[in-house]
């Protein structure tokens, strides 16, 4: 397994911002550090209330674009879906503390973890 060098993480997070905006050009990404990226998509309801597996399946897919990018191993974990500015804030910490636990070793829906 790498070393997560800092130059290096931030070069692998750049090589993953690109391929996002070649996949989803409306997806705002932002690397925070070297090692954390955070993602930003528009989330619509669906009308049989399926939201939590719509998720689950963006996750999946937002994994497996990320792992083709990626080299080193990371965490990308899911925040709650919050509506306007403060709910965006929210749904960050909410990922945060996911990816929290699932560094932890726990076992969580909202995380996907990438070993390359």
């Amino acid at each position: 397994m790498k070393a997560c060098v800092p130059d290096l993480a931030l070069a692998e997070l750049q090589r993953a911002q690109s391929a996002l905006a070649a996949r989803w050009p409306a997806l705002l990404t932002a690397v925070i550090t070297p090692r954390e990226m955070a993602m930003l998509d528009r989330f619509e309801p669906t009308p049989a209330g399926g939201e939590a597996a719509q998720a689950r399946r963006r996750l999946g897919t937002l994994g497996e674009v990320l792992a083709q990018a990626l080299t080193m191993p990371w965490l990308l974990a899911m925040g709650i879906a919050l509506p306007e500015l403060e709910g965006a804030a929210s749904s960050y910490e909410s990922a945060r503390r996911a990816a929290r636990v699932g560094a932890s070793g726990s076992r969580s829906a909202s995380c996907f973890r990438i070993t390359n």
